[in-house]
């Protein structure tokens, strides 16, 4: 099985694989709302592809995602 590493910025390295929920990583990501609404999880995408779960609500750049809205496809490298 491929497996996905996600990168944040803060020194965390935490392994997933794919189609993991970015939602479910409460220890990596801060969420209010958890459906797209708010953007308090607003993170920047360097590389990789993330799938959308739901379309979110909350205005995203191009290069922006909304980890309580994917889940994994690739490996991805996230500024969080």
């Amino acid at each position: 099985m491929e497996r996905v590493f996600l990168y944040s910025f803060g020194g965390h390295m935490i392994t997933i694989h794919p189609n993991t929920l970015l939602k479910d990583l409460n220890d990596t990501f801060s969420f209010s709302c958890k459906s797209g609404f708010c953007g308090q999880c607003k993170s920047t995408l360097i590389s990789g592809k993330v799938l959308l779960t739901q379309t979110p609500i909350a205005i995203l750049a191009d290069d922006e995602i909304l980890p309580c809205c994917c889940k994994s496809v690739t490996t991805l490298l996230i500024k969080a």
